[in-house]
């Protein structure tokens, strides 16, 4: 008993930190800077608490797919968890990435640049970097749908990949 006590003070003491570190980044960092810590830290509560404030509270115009670059590797570790408020907050933003940013990936993975353009190489590479997570999150989630028995999470999971369905065919 006395050692799982340990265990927990230790988690409980290291969640404290990493709040910590995050109220000090929000006051005086970018927003960038702030998710890159908290993603850092490969803590799923503050990722999900994160996730959840970027659904609830960020305005449409400062939605960015640099935004969506750092955010989807969040996304695809709280769907691989077995909490169902982690799966929620990692579904839902999966969807507001694709509806905002879904055909953007998928159009400019396959495009072909003519002549120089570094905006447009740079917009590339992002959607590169969005285009494989999403990839390894449409195969999370076609494995978790095999094993999974709750029924509200089924519907989440199948409706996600119908949604990477919609995006990639379009």
């Amino acid at each position: 008993l006395s050692k799982a006590n340990q265990t927990i003070s230790s988690v409980q003491q290291q969640r404290k930190s990493n709040l910590t570190l995050l109220i000090d980044l929000s006051r005086n960092s970018a927003t960038q800077t702030t998710f890159q810590a908290i993603i850092a830290s490969n803590d799923l509560s503050l990722e999900c608490f994160l996730l959840r404030f970027v659904i609830e509270k960020l305005a449409k115009r400062d939605w960015t797919l640099e935004l969506c670059t750092l955010i989807l590797p969040a996304v695809r570790d709280l769907i691989k968890s077995h909490y169902y408020l982690y799966n929620l907050t990692g579904c839902q933003t999966l969807e507001r990435i694709l509806s905002h940013f879904g055909k953007l990936i998928y159009d400019n993975v396959g495009a072909k640049s003519i002549g120089v353009d570094l905006s447009q190489q740079a917009r590339r590479d992002k959607c590169q970097t969005c285009h494989h997570v999403l990839h390894e999150i449409r195969c999370l989630l076609e494995d978790r749908l095999k094993n999974i028995s709750d029924l509200s999470l089924r519907q989440l999971f199948d409706d996600n990949l119908r949604l990477l369905n919609a995006c990639e065919r379009s």
